[in-house]
C-alpha cells in the first residue's frame, strides 16, 4: 500500500511500507543513492512528516497559512483555531462568523469550506428511493433511485444522474425503505 503526499513545492512524497520516494514532474528520483537532498527535497520531507503528525493528532493545517492549525471541538460544526507562532487560539462556530476578521477566522472559513457538513443523502445506498431537491428548483422534489452509487432521476424538470455529493443537490429525504425514527 502506498500513501502519496504532495508538498506545496510540487514534490510528491510516497510512502511504500518502510521506504519513502520523492518525485516531481521535473526531476527523477534523486534519492536512489540516499545521499542527495537539496533544499526542495528537504522542504517536501518537512511538510510530509508534519502532515503525518497533523493526521496523528487530529488537526488540520491551513494550506494558505501553514502556522495555523484547526482542531474539531466537541460541539457540532465548532472548531478551535490555533496560531502556532503566537499560541493564541479562538473558537469558531460555522454560521456564526460574520463579525470575525483576520487570519484565524479565514482559516476557520477555509476549514469549513473544505469540510462541508455531511448530508443524509451522502450515505444513500443502492436500491433506496429518495426525494431530492436541486438548487435551480429548491421547492420541487425529484424522485431518484440510488443505483451504482449515484442518483438516477427522470421527471418534468430534471433527467439524468448525479453523484451522491453533487453540490447542486440542496435537500433530500429517503422515502423507501422507510426510515424508522
Amino acid at each position: 500500500m502506498s500513501d502519496t503526499f504532495t508538498a506545496s513545492n510540487g514534490v510528491r512524497v510516497t510512502r511504500r511500507g518502510e521506504s519513502v520516494k520523492l518525485s516531481c514532474e521535473r526531476m527523477a528520483n534523486r534519492l536512489a543513492t540516499f545521499d542527495d537532498l537539496n533544499r526542495q527535497d528537504m522542504e517536501a520531507l518537512r511538510e510530509f512528516f508534519q502532515h503525518e503528525r497533523d493526521k496523528e493528532l487530529g488537526r488540520w493545517r491551513d494550506p494558505e497559512r501553514p502556522d495555523i492549525v484547526v482542531y474539531l471541538c466537541d460541539a457540532e460544526r465548532c472548531v478551535r483555531v490555533l496560531d502556532e507562532l503566537t499560541g493564541v487560539s479562538q473558537l469558531y462556530v460555522e454560521g456564526q462568523m460574520s463579525e470575525y476578521r483576520g487570519d484565524m477566522a479565514d482559516a476557520a472559513r477555509t476549514y469549513f469550506a473544505a469540510h462541508p457538513e455531511p448530508r443524509s443523502w451522502h450515505d444513500a445506498r443502492d436500491g433506496q428511493l429518495w426525494l431530492i431537491r436541486f438548487d435551480d428548483f429548491p421547492d420541487t422534489d425529484v424522485s431518484a433511485l440510488v443505483k451504482g452509487g449515484r442518483f438516477v432521476y427522470n421527471d418534468h424538470c430534471h433527467e439524468g444522474t448525479a453523484t451522491l455529493k453533487d453540490s447542486s443537490i440542496v435537500g433530500g429525504t429517503q422515502i423507501w425503505p422507510e426510515v424508522k425514527p
